[in-house]
Order: C-alpha cells, then structure tokens, then sequence
C-alpha cells in the first residue's frame, strides 16, 4: 500500500498515477486493490474530467471494484456533468445508499434539472433510502429555481417536519433561502424567529430578503443586530443598499467597514468599484485600485472587470486600456465549467472597453476595439452589439454599421427591441431611412422604444406627417408613448407646420 501513497501527489496527473499503478502491479506483484482506488477517485475528484473517469471505469471492472468503489466513480461522472454515464453507474452499483442517492441528486441539480432532481428524490423514498440533510438541502436549492409554485418546496419542508429531521443549520438555512426565493416572505420571518441556531449565512439571507422587496429600515435594522459581522454581511448590506438607490449610505457603510477591520475579500473589492462607478468618484476608485494590488487579487476576473469598469465610468480610458491590455488571453482552467466562467469573464473585458469607448466619445477606438474581439474569437453578447452599432451612428459611418448589422445576421443574434431599436437609430443618423423602415416592419415585437425610434427617425429627415400616422397608429395598436415619443412627434408637427394636430397631441 505504501506505492498507492508514494504517487498520489499533487504534481502527478491522474493518468500518470493510473500507469505507474499498473506498472506496479505488473512488475513487483502488488495488486491494484479497491483502497487504492479511493485514493485515485479522493484525489482527482476535483480535476476529473469524462475520459479520465472513463478510464477508471475501465479499470475497476477489471479488477473486480465496481461493487467497493462504484460511489466515488459515480461521483466522478456527476461531478464532469456526464449525467448518462452517472446513472448507468448507479443502476451497476449493487446496493445503492444515501450517498449514491444523493451524488446522482446533485448531478442533476448542478445543471437545472430540477423535474429529475424531484423525480429521483420521490424514487429515492420509494425504495425506503432515507434522505440526509444535505440530500434535502439540495433538492431545495433546485426547487427553488421554480419561484412560481411554492408547494413543493412547502411540502419538502413538512415532510422535514414530520420524519423529525434533525434542523442543523445549513438545512435550515437551505429551507429559509428557499422561501425567500420563491418570495414567501412571510414565511421566511416566522422560520427565521423560530430557529434556534443561527450563523452568519442565516443573517445574510434574512437581510437580503427585505433588501430584495426594498425594505431598507428592516435590513439595516437586523445588520446593527447581528453579533459578528463578517465580510459577508458587509458585502451584502453594501451591495443591497447600492441596488436600491441608496449609493451614499452604501459608501458610509464602506467606510464603517474599513474602520470596523473586517478583511475585504474579491467580492468586497467588486462591490466597491461599482461603488465608485457609480458615484464617479475616481478618487475612491483609485484608493480600491491600490489596495487591490497590495492584497494582490488583480488576478481575479470580476476584480479586474470591476476596475476596468469603474475608470471606463470615470472618464478614464487609458487606466482601463493599461489593465485590459494586461488580461491573460489564454484559460488556465482546468475543468470545462470553470473555462467556460472564465470565457464569460474575459467576454465582459471586452464589453466593458467597447462600451467605455461609446460613452467617453471614442467611437473609433470603440470600433477597433470591437474588430480585435472579433479576431480574438471571444463571444460577443447582445450588450457589446448595441454598444458598437451606437458606436457607428454616433459616427456616422453607414458602410460600416451595415457590416456591424451583417455580423449580427450572420451569428443569429435575434434583434430584441433593445438593439433593434439601437440598428434603427443607426440607419437613421446615418442618413438610411429606407433601411431603418425594413428593421421596424420585420420586428415582431414592437414596445415604445422601437416605436418611438422611428418616429423619430422620420421627424429628422422631414418626414412629419409620416411620424405623425406612426404616432397615431402606436396608440391605435394600445402602446402608450412616453416622453421621447412626445417630443418626436411634436418635432415632426413643427418641421411638417402642423401646429393644430402638434395643440391635440399636446392636449
């Protein structure tokens, strides 16, 4: 046994340490047995990847080890997302328990499957396998990704109740988020009073709560009460108060933080920067920046994106451009959910540069920029399309903004209305009328800012008396205008020397 030790260390891959197993038991007559086994499921178990489990598979069919070790290689399927191959190897395993139960669970609730999370608990009882704590902690983590049907929840909840589970906190709190989720406010309170252990995840979750429905007073009523605040707590008190309008208390709360002496983490130093973009306060931005790399967490994506953002809002586009140029181009990740995180984190790098550009005037830098993300192969969201198609109309560059409107096609990016109206607004301020008509006839769905879009496109280029039958016709179809539509409209009446039609619009 003292060769399975020898060569599970960090620095040897797992299909390394399966040759020199075999190697092993070839050469010096020790058999690969189910111990060894464990140590080579434990180690990798966070690295595994679906061939590599495979080739355990292979091995512990073999040997003979499919009945021992069946939980930790199902563990290893569940964990690479294989989900077929995870529950062929759960109908393989002999006797099945709570542990094989509740891997299998878990597989299914890491990637949404709640119908097959609730349809394998209900099985797991009928075949007289009682769930543990964290069995039912999952499964009400996955039922709470249905916000609008509470009762299965409510009843996981009284089945809970009722079998006498022992409420250990991370199951009580497992059942409090869930009626926060699913907004049952009421009760989230009543459970919240009656229990009896309390940890600082309990508090967070109960703050949130009245943060989500904007009860300020409440929130910040139960924050003074909580006994030891971590970063946790700060992080969300800041953040609630941020997202509800209230920037200036949130920034009185930073710096009660500072001085109470809880250590940021990442999330503190994320939550600050938007902070200070929104506030354009450069000045804190660029204190956070410098506590950034004396803590040294530059590294990490939504830190990084955050200071990107924050000195793109502050008008300062070579700080932004300095750090953004220093992103790493290539993943280091080892699994493909963590790569795929750090693709959507490197995708945001760009959006953030393309848009600051937009919004601080530099159209070409934005366009360039643009072109480069493109070249990079990196994906391009609906946010970084609207922000570059407003890049072309601000310039006025129509050749250009209908390539931009041919890279979208080609990708398949449907048009919401958002950017519909964005491609309108293009054509328009680009002199293309007749394009801008073909986008708004094609849109299926029309709302107020796609309306109001080409009603005024028309009042710039002289066309009054058209924007005012599109007026008409938006309030016909039950749109109600908004204050851009007025003064569109009204535009449109003044250029076509309408004044009796621009006294009823305006009546």
């Amino acid at each position: 046994m003292k060769w399975s030790y020898c060569y599970l260390s960090p620095g040897v891959s797992f299909v390394r340490c399966l040759q020199i197993f075999s190697v092993i038991s070839i050469t010096k007559k020790i058999p690969i047995t189910p111990k060894s086994y464990w140590y080579s499921s434990s180690t990798f178990s966070d690295s595994m990847n679906y061939p590599n489990s495979e080739v355990l598979h292979a091995k512990l069919i073999k040997n003979g080890c499919v009945g021992i070790r069946g939980n930790h290689l199902l563990n290893l399927y569940a964990k690479s997302q294989n989900l077929e191959k995870a529950h062929k190897m759960f109908e393989e395993i002999p006797q099945t328990d709570v542990f094989s139960w509740t891997v299998l669970i878990s597989g299914f609730a890491r990637i949404g499957l709640s119908a097959d999370v609730l349809g394998l608990f209900t099985k797991m009882q009928d075949q007289g396998v009682c769930p543990n704590q964290f069995t039912l902690s999952i499964v009400l983590k996955s039922c709470s990704s249905n916000v609008n049907d509470s009762r299965i929840g409510k009843g996981i909840h009284g089945w809970i109740l009722r079998n006498g589970v022992d409420l250990d906190a991370v199951l009580n709190n497992s059942i409090l988020d869930y009626y926060v989720k699913c907004r049952c406010f009421g009760y989230a309170e009543k459970l919240f009073g009656l229990m009896a252990e309390k940890d600082t995840v309990s508090w967070n979750i109960m703050m949130s709560s009245y943060l989500q429905i904007g009860d300020m007073q409440k929130s910040v009523d139960l924050f003074r009460q909580l006994p030891g605040k971590d970063a946790a707590s700060w992080n969300t008190m800041i953040d609630g108060l941020m997202r509800n309008g209230c920037e200036r208390v949130a920034l009185e709360l930073l710096y009660k933080m500072v001085a109470a002496g809880p250590a940021f983490n990442k999330l503190t130093f994320s939550i600050a920067l938007v902070l200070a973009s929104s506030l354009s306060v450069l000045g804190l931005g660029k204190q956070i920046h410098t506590q950034v790399l004396k803590v040294g967490v530059l590294d990490d994506g939504f830190v990084r994106n955050s200071l990107i953002d924050m000195y793109c809002k502050c008008g300062e586009m070579e700080k932004a451009s300095v750090i953004f140029k220093h992103l790493p181009r290539e993943s280091s990740m080892m699994n493909s959910e963590e790569s795929c995180d750090d693709a959507v984190v490197e995708s945001v790098s760009w959006s953030s540069m393309v848009s600051g550009y937009v919004q601080n005037g530099g159209f070409e830098d934005a366009l360039k920029t643009f072109s480069s993300m493109i070249c990079s192969q990196v994906e391009v969201d609906k946010f970084t399309l609207t922000s570059v198609v407003s890049a072309c109309a601000s310039a006025g560059v129509l050749e250009l903004g209908r390539q931009v409107h041919g890279y979208i096609q080609k990708i398949g990016h449907g048009l919401d209305v958002f950017l519909g109206s964005s491609i309108i607004d293009m054509y328009v301020k680009c002199g293309s009328l007749n394009d801008a008509w073909l986008i708004f006839n094609q849109a299926k769905d029309r709302n107020v800012v796609l309306w109001t879009s080409m009603i005024s496109g028309c009042a710039l280029h002289g066309q009054g008396r058209e924007a005012v039958r599109l007026f008409e016709l938006m309030i016909n179809e039950g749109i109600t205008p908004n204050e851009v539509s007025f003064v569109g409209v009204l535009t449109a009446c003044s250029h076509a020397g309408c004044l009796k039609k621009a006294a009823n619009i305006s009546d």
